[in-house]
């Protein structure tokens, strides 16, 4: 395996999987530690195999994660479709709920150039700074799903302060998710129309 996607595993699927469980301790703590038979002295006699055992799991909990946030993004661009279709500008707005953070997204909202052709500049047009921003997207979108994942439970809890927290987070996750789409397509645009400029 390359050392480009092991820092893209590391920093997308296994920081999701540690967020996620680190957010499941605070919600479950004792409970989740029971329903797997574990005692906290056992954590502390065999670190080594708690460690072994966890980086696997967390990266399988970040690739749970990151399926959940691709089924998102797949109704998402349902309702994109469906609310161009029909010029139903409220559906839209609300698209930028799902989309607004995705590169997907930003690509629609800018349509030059289109769909399409972006992803063909994107893999002509690559760069060290591009790979950068798609990788931390990655992240962020993840970061949100859990984020917003707890706060839809708290509020059902009726557990407003925790809310708040969450709420925080999802909005913060969401707004730098689309910093970094806004950056990625930026970067691969800069270097398209730089080749251009300089045939």
């Amino acid at each position: 395996m390359s050392e480009k996607y092991t820092f893209r595993d590391f920093m997308v699927y296994f920081l999701s999987g540690l967020y996620l469980l680190l957010t499941l301790l605070y919600e479950f703590d004792i409970s989740l530690l029971n329903f797997f038979k574990i005692e906290k002295e056992d954590i502390t006699k065999n670190p080594s195999l708690t460690i072994f055992l966890l980086v696997p799991g967390l990266y399988l909990l970040g690739q749970v994660v990151h399926g959940i946030d691709l089924l998102i993004f797949k109704i998402g661009r349902c309702i994109e479709d469906y609310a161009l279709k029909n010029n139903y500008w409220l559906i839209d707005k609300f698209n930028c709920f799902f989309n607004g953070n995705r590169i997907a997204g930003i690509i629609a909202k800018n349509s030059n150039p289109p769909r399409e052709q972006f992803w063909k500049l994107a893999t002509k047009y690559n760069s060290p700074k591009s790979e950068y921003w798609l990788v931390i997207n990655d992240l962020l979108k993840g970061l949100y799903i859990i984020s917003m994942f707890w706060l839809f439970y708290n509020l059902l809890k009726s557990n407003f302060g925790v809310s708040l927290i969450f709420l925080f987070l999802t909005f913060i996750f969401w707004y730098r998710g689309r910093h970094t789409a806004t950056n990625y397509v930026s970067s691969v645009s800069y270097l398209a129309s730089k080749d251009l400029d300089s045939k």
